[in-house]
């Protein structure tokens, strides 16, 4: 495993794309992504994670005939410094922000997309997918983390009575989490900076793939309760009606506090993260209100 310095990354962009303007775009936890003549580039923070960049290539591939929003097509390259390169999906970054200033209409209308798009997903016959992908992740039943750890992590933003709370709250939601069955193929990680609008705020594409996984529908769902809070009871009658299947709000509420934990106890391990460890740890924090008001 090598990692990979901005610097190098901004010295191999020059020399990659020769008289060409580089755009900084943003970055998350595995890689920075930079917008060349029209098209996206994404350069990992470290080197093995091209691996990712082309499973998530063949993933793209394979889902495209299923669903009808733009899927990118996306092309791994290996070298010294990999990346992925894929044509700019048009539309703009989505997020809660921009949903609270929509009209009714266009704030149900958006919740509607979204359930269709999760419909179509969920429908994707996943042992299919697995013959092409063939290292696709499967669900595991989950194993509770380090609870001292996960304590640790929200040390200073929560008090210990409530930590102790939530953590108990934790612990019995990945028990019934665990019970639960009807797996599917999900993309893992659909948020505001992996899906797009129109100017007529309507849902025109998704992105980031490389967290595709075989896990339970309430993997994906939790995401877009996040994502858009005040439809959430708008778009999962209309998700159960489309997928013919009966998922309850307190289940992904399960998943939902397992994420706030799991994201706790991952932080402090993410040493390059750590410039923004305590806004994220106030945000989840934030988050954890209802779990141990």
């Amino acid at each position: 495993m090598s990692e990979i310095s901005r610097k190098q990354i901004d010295e191999f962009l020059v020399k990659e794309f020769p008289g060409k303007v580089v755009d900084y775009v943003g970055e998350g936890w595995s890689s920075f992504a930079f917008r060349v003549g029209g098209r996206i580039i994404r350069v990992p923070r470290k080197t093995e994670i091209i691996k990712n960049y082309e499973r998530e290539a063949k993933i793209c591939e394979f889902v495209r005939s299923f669903i009808t929003l733009p899927i990118p097509k996306i092309k791994a390259v290996r070298g010294k410094i990999p990346y992925a390169v894929h044509r700019e999906l048009k539309g703009e970054k989505f997020n809660n922000a921009r949903l609270l200033e929509m009209t009714v209409g266009q704030r149900n209308k958006i919740a509607l997309d979204s359930a269709r798009f999760m419909a179509e997903l969920h429908s994707i016959p996943f042992g299919e997918i697995q013959k092409t992908v063939p290292d696709l992740a499967f669900y595991k039943p989950k194993a509770v983390k380090d609870l001292k750890k996960c304590a640790a992590a929200y040390k200073g933003f929560l008090s210990a009575p409530k930590i102790k709370m939530l953590l108990a709250g934790y612990v019995a939601a990945v028990a019934r989490a665990n019970k639960r069955k009807g797996f599917v193929y999900c993309h893992g990680d659909f948020h505001g900076g992996n899906s797009l609008v129109d100017k007529r705020n309507k849902l025109c594409g998704v992105f980031d793939w490389c967290g595709g996984e075989i896990n339970i529908p309430e993997c994906d769902i939790k995401r877009v309760f996040e994502l858009m809070p005040s439809v959430f009871d708008l778009f999962l009658p209309e998700y159960n009606r489309l997928s013919g299947r009966k998922i309850r709000k307190s289940d992904v509420s399960d998943q939902l506090l397992i994420r706030l934990v799991e994201c706790a106890h991952d932080l402090l391990d993410q040493t390059h993260l750590v410039h923004i460890r305590e806004k994220a740890m106030k945000d989840l924090a934030a988050r954890a209100a209802p779990y141990v008001a």
